[in-house]
């Protein structure tokens, strides 16, 4: 059982590498030119003097680096503060105290609790140290309590935003690490496989091929005296080779199988067949292959030559050429070329036209006549193309 993702982790950020924000600067500037503009209108009781908009500067535009240097923005903006609350005159209007809400947020957001906790205090108390200097104690008393739960709210909001945004790292830590064990099982799980299909064959191999050698030398020594032998031993290298060869299906699958493309994909590559663009294949490879019969045994399943060449299937001049398979269109000339996957998954190229063919479904149909009688007709249309 995995325990449950803890956010008491160090922060996720690098301080002193954050980028400054767009909004950071937007909101600085606005705090700035909020209490700027209510001293140089002329606000109830607020006196004009550098001390005062320097001291308004310094609660407000420190916050564009408020994520860059949290604590050193947040001693600034805290410390400009009380010194404003000091110095201005009981009764004038007080301008500023926006930017230390946001100097709150930003050490509960930004720094771990550890840190953040005795900053707050210790600020808080200083703050209301100084509110109750500026009025009796009874007077001031709702005031100052307001302010401090406004400053406590501002910093439990950005504590909780740092909790919320640490447990969402460590929930996406946590899916990486169960994605790599996912693909290390797997990888784990196909050397296993690997290595048991390599023994499996070994044995499969290794037995029957001494079988087939121990006929062979028997038959070579019955050849001539005892025909009848002979035909006996080569039967059996006939079945035990068979037999091998459905053994290593079993055990491997059938080679060359599990390709991925489009119908478009592979009439493209059909394409490149008729043109070798680039010589991209081997000229004197490419016209053995799609040119020269290499096996004409007939097709079990329908009884026609094959026609194979190497890896491809030729149309031939026969006039058999759309039983091959089933694939080619009655149109298509003797010196076409293509292959039939799967169940009638087909590609064609007719180099006299310069027409490619594919049809491929995502699923097949047991029976093969149904498939065909699906194929035929698109491979038909495709052939009489001008």
């Amino acid at each position: 059982m995995r325990d449950r993702p803890s956010p008491r982790r160090a922060p996720p950020w690098h301080p002193r590498t954050e980028r400054i924000r767009p909004i950071d600067v937007a909101v600085a500037v606005g705090l700035a030119a909020l209490p700027l503009t209510s001293v140089v209108g002329g606000a109830a009781g607020a006196t004009v003097d550098g001390l005062t908009v320097v001291l308004l500067l310094l609660e407000s535009l420190p916050l564009i680096v408020r994520r860059r240097f949290p604590l050193e923005v947040f001693l600034v903006v805290v410390a400009a503060t009380i010194v404003q609350l000091a110095v201005v005159p009981v009764g004038q209007e007080f301008l500023g105290g926006l930017g230390v809400l946001v100097a709150f947020y930003t050490v509960g957001e930004r720094l771990e609790r550890q840190l953040s906790v005795p900053l707050v205090v210790l600020a808080g108390v200083i703050l209301a140290v100084v509110l109750l200097g500026r009025g009796g104690f009874p007077t001031v008393l709702q005031s100052v309590v307001q302010t401090e739960l406004i400053l406590a709210v501002a910093w439990l909001v950005g504590d909780a935003s740092r909790i919320r945004h640490l447990y969402t790292l460590a929930l996406e830590e946590q899916a990486r690490m169960l994605e790599r064990e996912r693909e290390e099982r797997t990888q784990r799980a196909i050397l296993e496989e690997r290595e048991r299909i390599a023994r499996d064959l070994h044995d499969v191999v290794a037995h029957h091929a001494s079988v087939i050698v121990v006929q062979a030398g028997g038959a070579l020594r019955a050849f001539d005296t005892r025909p009848e032998e002979a035909r006996s031993a080569l039967e059996a290298i006939a079945a035990t080779g068979r037999q091998a060869l459905t053994e290593m299906r079993r055990l491997v699958g059938i080679p060359g199988g599990g390709g991925l493309m489009t119908a478009a994909t592979m009439a493209g590559f059909y394409q490149g067949l008729l043109r070798n663009p680039d010589a991209l294949w081997d000229p004197e490879l490419l016209r053995d292959a799609t040119t020269r019969v290499r096996c004409t045994f007939d097709d079990p399943l329908m009884g026609v030559p094959a026609n194979r060449s190497r890896g491809l299937v030729l149309a031939g001049d026969d006039g058999l050429h759309q039983f091959r398979y089933a694939m080619f269109g009655k149109d298509c000339s003797p010196r076409s070329f293509g292959h039939g996957g799967a169940f009638l998954q087909v590609a064609w190229a007719d180099p006299d036209t310069g027409t490619s063919f594919a049809c491929f479904k995502n699923g097949y149909d047991t029976d093969m006549l149904t498939e065909a009688l699906r194929v035929l007709p698109l491979s038909d249309l495709a052939s009489a193309l001008p």
